[in-house]
C-alpha cells in the first residue's frame, strides 16, 4: 500500500475519533433498542468492518474503515460494559471486565499488524 511519512500513523490515529464519539451515543441507543438486538448488530457490523480491512487497496479505503472501525469497537466495549453491569454486581463484574477488555486489545492489536 506504500504508506510513507506519516500515513501509518494517521491510519491508526483516525480510529480514535469515532472510538471517542460514539461511545455516549451508542450507550444512549443501546438502552433505546435494547441490548439483545443492539449488541450482536454492532459485533456483526464490526466482523463486516474488520474482514473489509482485508481487501483495502488505497490509503483513502483505510482510513475509511478505521474510521469506522472505530465507530463499531467504541459503541461495542461501552456497551459490554452497560450490559453486564445490569447483570451482575459490583465485584463479579471487574472480572468479567478484565476478560473483556484484554481480548479488545488482543484484536486491537491483531488488526494493527495486518497494517504492517
Amino acid at each position: 500500500m506504500n504508506l510513507t511519512g506519516n500515513k501509518y500513523n494517521i491510519s491508526l490515529t483516525v480510529f480514535y475519533i469515532l472510538y471517542v464519539l460514539i461511545d455516549i451515543p451508542s450507550n444512549w441507543l443501546l438502552k433505546v433498542v435494547g441490548g439483545g438486538k443492539y449488541l450482536p448488530m454492532l459485533a456483526l457490523a464490526w466482523g463486516i468492518v474488520g474482514t473489509c480491512m482485508g481487501a483495502v487497496k488505497s490509503y483513502g479505503g483505510l482510513i475509511a474503515c478505521r474510521l469506522l472501525l472505530g465507530a463499531c469497537e467504541g459503541g461495542m466495549f461501552g456497551g459490554i460494559i452497560l450490559y453486564l453491569s445490569m447483570f451482575y454486581k459490583r465485584h463479579q463484574l471487574m472480572f468479567r471486565l478484565g476478560v473483556s477488555d484484554a481480548k479488545f486489545r488482543q484484536v486491537e492489536q491483531s488488526s494493527e499488524l495486518t497494517l504492517l
